[in-house]
């Protein structure tokens, strides 16, 4: 079976150019802990946006299968977060 590239992987900076991790920056003990599980569970929405538009209208096949077998871990991971909200 011949194997398709589908893209490749992009670094993400982790300081001085995100505002996720700029946020955190000077936060400490519980403060930081809230912060850290909002933006968390802000990045996974988003990404279970993303994945669920992939699988549902996405173009490429692998890619669509792909995001739809990814669906519930990230589902998962959301109610996780969102459980530490309480």
């Amino acid at each position: 079976m011949a194997h398709t590239k589908v893209g490749s992987a992009t670094a993400v900076p982790l300081s001085g150019q995100h505002p996720a991790t700029d946020a955190l920056r000077d936060k400490t003990g519980q403060q930081f802990d809230r912060a850290y599980i909002a933006t968390a569970r802000d990045v996974e929405q988003k990404e279970i946006a993303l994945f669920y538009k992939e699988a549902a209208a996405g173009h490429n096949h692998t890619l669509r299968r792909f995001a739809d077998s990814e669906l519930p871990a990230l589902r998962s991971n959301l109610e996780l977060l969102q459980e530490k909200r309480n």
